[in-house]
């Protein structure tokens, strides 16, 4: 099982139209073959900004690098237009270790 995690900070003025559409997203990775579910994280904190983080679970390294051929340019460019000026994003890929 791989973790692709997308670390999102938030300008609080649109975290609640963000997360609606956040939601929506979470909603179309999940059709992606090979991603299973997820788990959503919040930092605490009371700055001007939020983060929130996903981890997508993912069957292999395989499925992943499909999404990134196949998807992943259409998908982070749907949020990234709307949002782009409020909001920064990370990406990792984890992997458990033995």
């Amino acid at each position: 099982m791989i973790i692709y995690e997308v670390d999102i900070c938030i300008q609080k003025s649109i975290y609640k139209e963000y997360i609606i559409w956040l939601n929506n997203h979470i909603e179309k990775m999940l059709k992606i073959q090979g991603f299973s579910h997820f788990k959503k994280f919040e930092t605490i904190n009371e700055e001007s900004v939020q983060n929130v983080i996903i981890h997508y679970y993912v069957e292999n390294m395989k499925q992943l690098e499909n999404y990134f051929s196949n998807f992943a340019k259409f998908m982070r460019n749907d949020g990234t237009e709307s949002f782009k000026e409020n909001i920064t994003i990370k990406r990792r890929i984890l992997k458990q270790c033995d």
